[in-house]
């Protein structure tokens, strides 16, 4: 791990040595680690669906699609915790932290990661009402 070599700027000490450090480091693995997990389910769930070659109810798509922009959402999150514990020298464009959580946020602001719209459809039709999303 990169951070094992790393010394902060500020006062010299080991970053591996940071209690934030290794707080927000567990925080955002966690968070990945759960976000993982769920979208490997929704797979294996899909995939038995394909086996049996039975069509996605609207309710498995709209859940679906809220899971995986929420997983986006995580790690976006997770990267800015990353960041927050980084120091200023994440900011910096040869820091391949800034530029993965720059993607991160492209990936987040489009139509088909807004996790906004994705959680009104999955619970509009959670809730019994018309699906209104074209995605789905």
């Amino acid at each position: 791990m990169a951070a094992r070599k790393r010394w902060s700027r500020v006062d010299g000490a080991k970053i591996v040595e940071d209690p934030d450090a290794q707080i927000r480091f567990a925080e955002a693995a966690a968070a990945i680690d759960a976000v993982r997990l769920q979208l490997h389910r929704n797979f294996d769930e899909l995939m038995a669906q394909a086996r049996a070659r039975t069509l996605v109810s609207p309710e498995h798509r709209a859940r679906y699609r809220f899971d995986a922009a929420r997983a986006i959402d995580e790690a976006w999150q997770a990267g800015n915790t990353v960041m927050a514990a980084s120091g200023g020298t994440s900011l910096f464009l040869d820091n391949p932290l800034q530029r993965a959580v720059r993607d991160l946020l492209a990936i987040r602001v489009h139509p088909a990661g807004n996790l906004g719209k994705a959680s009104r459809s999955y619970g509009r039709l959670a809730f019994g009402l018309e699906n209104e999303d074209p995605f789905l």
